[in-house]
């Protein structure tokens, strides 16, 4: 799974996250906290099946899709994006990537 995610994203399929994707992360999920999405993420996300999030922190989710939503303000967030983005973490994770280098790779696709 995390090669067919990592190919269709365009991403290096190495384990290495450059400084300029963690910062742009970092930039966005801290952005991202003030958006009109953040009710219905902080609603979805505790709601989330753990046989998806499978060792994933919820707070590691929420940034992410909090993340996400700041950089596609025409996409935002809407209900079951929560599920597509466990699934990510956890095939990257499943595939190797670190606890830190999983959240701005999910982000990044």
């Amino acid at each position: 799974r995390r090669a067919f995610w990592l190919e269709s994203c365009r991403l290096s399929p190495c384990n290495v996250v450059d400084a300029g994707l963690r910062d742009a992360y970092a930039d966005a999920a801290r952005r991202g906290q003030e958006g009109e999405w953040c009710e219905a993420i902080d609603t979805d996300v505790p709601r989330t099946p753990l046989v998806l999030l499978a060792g994933i922190e919820r707070s590691t989710l929420a940034s992410v899709l909090r993340a996400v939503a700041f950089r596609r303000p025409d996409v935002g967030y809407c209900q079951g994006m929560d599920y597509v983005a466990a699934i990510v973490l956890r095939a990257l994770r499943e595939g190797g990537d670190s606890e830190d280098d999983a959240p701005p790779r999910a982000f990044a696709m």
